[in-house]
């Protein structure tokens, strides 16, 4: 196939640069302009803008949408909303808007990990999928009623292929959310350095800024979410005088 005519994102000049897109096999092999008609599928695009894929990179894919906290279901319910029909309409979507990569950050296991491997063996049309699988966290712990994975039997859920890790570390206690149990921090260090041995990165999920510096300080790579309970501090967002951040 043949792409004449576009305005492709050079993402590293920062530009955007008049050519033609040349894809054999499904995999752009050739841009430039005045590109040669070998024969192929020639679409001629008019000056249409070219980008890289976008990446969702936090989703839990559900076939409905997600509803609460509220007064009256302060923690959301555990409905995995799992039609098969309308989880690919989800990820046809993804595609429409250009979203050609996705981290679901915890989900059924028995939802997601099917999907994925439909995905990489070509037997559906959607984004690259990369997940966890379950999530790690405490009995009672948040996620925990998302048939999520606690914090036993790590071989079993590492033989899943988790394409990262994420564990939970949110007592809650804000909002309309009650309180409930949370990871000691050297379970959660266990966890992270568990992980790491698995050659696994870990996302954290935190609210405050407290779990949030424990959760860096334990080896985290990454934080599943902002800052949300309050402010943070200047010395949480900004780097140490001198530092080459």
């Amino acid at each position: 196939m043949l792409l004449r005519n576009l305005r492709i994102a050079d993402v590293t000049a920062g530009r955007w640069v008049h050519g033609d897109i040349r894809v054999a096999g499904g995999v752009i092999t050739e841009t430039g302009p005045g590109l040669a008609d070998v024969g192929g599928q020639v679409i001629e695009c008019d000056g249409r803008f070219a980008v890289p894929g976008l990446i969702d990179a936090h989703i839990h894919l559900r076939a409905t949408g997600h509803a609460g906290p509220t007064a009256q279901v302060p923690v959301p319910g555990g409905d995995g909303a799992t039609d098969p029909a309308a989880l690919l309409r989800r990820l046809h979507g993804f595609l429409y808007c250009g979203v050609t990569s996705l981290y679901d950050a915890g989900n059924d296991p028995a939802v997601i990990l099917p999907l994925r491997q439909a995905e990489r063996d070509g037997r559906i049309l959607s984004p690259r999928i990369f997940c966890t699988g379950s999530l790690l966290t405490c009995p009672g712990g948040h996620g925990s009623q998302f048939r999520i994975t606690h914090t036993g039997g790590l071989d079993d859920y590492f033989a899943t292929g988790p394409d990262l890790v994420k564990i939970t570390y949110d007592e809650h206690g804000w909002g309309v959310r009650p309180l409930i149990p949370i990871l000691s921090r050297r379970e959660l260090r266990a966890l992270i350095d568990a992980s790491h041995q698995h050659t696994r990165r870990v996302t954290v999920h935190v609210s405050s800024e407290l779990r949030a510096r424990e959760a860096v300080a334990a080896g985290a790579d990454a934080l599943a979410h902002p800052v949300i309970q309050s402010p943070v501090t200047d010395e949480f967002c900004w780097p140490p005088s001198g530092s080459r951040w």
